[in-house]
């Protein structure tokens, strides 16, 4: 009977593939849930409400208008579900996971004004790539030691190198006497603190 019971308790939270409400918003990635109508519709509300949550300014304003949303949502008959592979069926999310979902929609919508949106995030990646990138170009040229190892490889791709095994072990033995170099004139303390700048 308490088996029958713990059975009834797992199952509360469920919902049948067939069964997934049309207002309901799928909580993954990827073009079926996009499609999804719920989704298309939350899509909608997280919109209608942008306004409204750039011009509050206190984490409880902020945290009422994330609710109103919510709100807006379940009014219509829908939840926040997730797909659980395991058992085959959609379950309900923690209201912890679907404040976070609703939150990080706003950002990624305000992409502009925070720093926590995904897009900001990348942004900021691309950029210190570039410059990590832009820096070792730097220090490569400006080192003596390291440009004249590449040189003389560059002169051995050409007069030496018959297989790709031979280019293997050139490119192997070129790396470690630039790394030698490079740990020896301490540029890569540089570029490591540069990077703990950023």
């Amino acid at each position: 009977m308490s088996r029958n019971k713990n059975l009834q308790e797992c199952c509360y939270n469920l919902y049948s593939r067939s069964n997934l409400g049309e207002f309901d918003v799928i909580c993954a990635r990827g073009r079926g849930p996009k499609d999804h109508t719920g989704n298309q519709r939350y899509r909608n509300i997280v919109q209608h409400h942008l306004s409204i949550y750039s011009d509050v300014s206190t984490k409880h304003e902020k945290s009422l208008v994330v609710s109103s949303i919510i709100r807006a949502v379940r009014e219509f008959g829908g939840d926040f579900v997730r797909y659980n592979k395991t058992i085959g069926t959609y379950e309900k999310v923690s209201e912890r996971i679907v404040r976070e979902k609703v939150g990080q929609g706003l950002r990624d919508n305000l992409c502009v004004q925070y720093k926590s949106s995904t897009k900001a995030k990348k942004q900021r990646l691309f950029v210190q790539r570039m410059n990590q990138n832009d820096e070792m170009l730097q220090i490569v040229k400006s080192n003596k030691g390291v440009e004249s190892v590449m040189a003389a490889a560059q002169k051995k791709v050409q007069e030496v190198i018959r297989c790709d095994q031979d280019f293997n072990n050139l490119f192997t033995a070129a790396n470690m006497i630039i790394l030698e170099e490079c740990k020896r004139s301490r540029l890569v303390e540089k570029v490591t603190h540069n990077d703990n700048t950023i």
